[in-house]
């Protein structure tokens, strides 16, 4: 959208660029907020001194319709011109040029700011990518815990578990351990993001791996090392795994190599 009050410079403005660009002409800024109506430009042209809603106004204006609108904005008054710049900054203006202007000045002012538009648009697409896959990582990483509250062979088990805002390596688990017992797991990997959430799920696999020897904390723990062999050796887990025999009330633990409890 090229906004002049001067029929030449419209014309003018509009022969540099009409070749690459689609454009939008108004000769005024209550002109060119009608003309919103229509969508919102990708880029105004804004000269500053128009009578009614200057280009300061009008930039204003274009900004709270679209964000962003990205403005050059153009003035022939080369008495103050720093005044005119930082206003023209403080006013969120993508650049300030002085009348006249060499036509192609104008022309490579406007293709990069296009092309930044275009890098924005593809990097905010990148983003929202980003954290559909985040979230979707996420919901599955918590698919993996067991419910908060179960009760296994008499005995009563309450969890709770904490989601940061990124992917963790943290898991719980638990699972009946023969006729008279429980086994739980509670185990920690190494860092945070995608192979740290991979790991979890090896973590969890391998606990289970271990229903044949009834859970076994030596047992859960060759699993867990075979399962995490393929890994690099900066990734390791640190758990604590455990086997509760209701009818003997003996308790078989691994502690993760923490002193004794």
């Amino acid at each position: 959208m090229i906004v002049d009050d001067e029929p030449g410079m419209l014309r003018s403005v509009s022969r540099v660029l009409r070749r690459d660009h689609e454009i939008i002409t108004a000769a005024s800024g209550e002109d060119a907020l009608e003309k919103l109506n229509a969508g919102a430009p990708d880029l105004a042209i804004v000269d500053i001194r128009m009578p009614g809603i200057n280009g300061f106004e009008l930039t204003r204006r274009l900004k709270e319709h679209d964000a962003d609108i990205d403005v050059i904005l153009m003035t022939g008054n080369a008495e103050e011109p720093d005044d005119n710049l930082i206003q023209a900054i403080d006013g969120g203006a993508f650049y300030f040029i002085t009348k006249p202007f060499d036509r192609r000045v104008l022309l490579t002012l406007v293709n990069r700011c296009m092309e930044l538009r275009r890098l924005r648009r593809s990097e905010r697409r990148y983003l929202d990518r980003l954290e559909r896959e985040l979230d979707e990582a996420q919901k599955f990483q918590l698919s993996l815990l067991p419910p908060p509250f179960q009760n296994i062979a008499g005995v009563n088990i309450h969890a709770r578990y904490l989601a940061c805002s990124e992917l963790a390596g943290d898991i719980y688990d638990y699972a009946p351990a023969g006729e008279n017992a429980v086994a739980f797991m509670v185990a920690d990997v190494v860092g945070h993001g995608a192979s740290a959430a991979m790991m979890t799920s090896v973590v969890k696999s391998a606990f289970h791996a271990a229903a044949d020897e009834d859970f076994h904390p030596l047992k859960v723990i060759d699993q867990v090392k075979e399962g995490i062999r393929t890994f690099d050796p900066s990734r390791f887990v640190t758990l604590t795994c455990a086997r509760l025999d209701t009818q003997s009330g003996e308790l078989t633990y691994v502690n993760a190599g923490h002193p004794p409890g």
